[in-house]
């Protein structure tokens, strides 16, 4: 089955993150079918890790040679996914970390449980209202 057969609508691209990229990608590429651009990033969900520093530039360039929709996930789609669909709606449509997390909250309450990840969503919100 493919990505729309697997009801995930119109989306045509994945940006994972996890470790084994390689092994990922491969099963990736095996669940959402031929056709699908998919980009992963080696990231760990743990306290301090610099996941908006280090992936971040790349994901957004990821999504914006997209044609379509972007599935951006990671194993729990807490942490990882979350900070950095979250930051890519602030870099690229301009939300604050508050308005890009009411956009999401109710979509996916549980988000965000990693702090530092929190933490860094701020610090790039305050970079970007300081370059505005």
């Amino acid at each position: 089955l493919g990505v729309r057969e697997r009801g995930l609508g119109d989306a045509a691209h994945c940006l994972g993150q996890g470790t084994n990229a390689e092994r990922r990608v491969a099963r990736a590429r095996a669940f959402f079918g031929e056709g699908v651009d998919y980009a992963e990033c080696d990231a760990t969900d743990v306290e301090g890790y610099a996941v908006i520093e280090t992936h971040l530039d790349d994901a957004v360039a990821f999504v914006r040679r997209r044609k379509g929709p972007v599935l951006i996930h990671c194993f729990s789609g807490q942490n990882r996914s979350a900070a950095l669909a979250l930051g890519y709606l602030m870099t690229e449509q301009g939300l604050s970390m508050e308005q890009a997390l009411a956009l999401a909250h109710p979509l996916r309450p549980l988000i965000l449980s990693n702090e530092s990840f929190r933490l860094q969503l701020l610090r790039l919100g305050n970079g970007l209202r300081n370059q505005a």
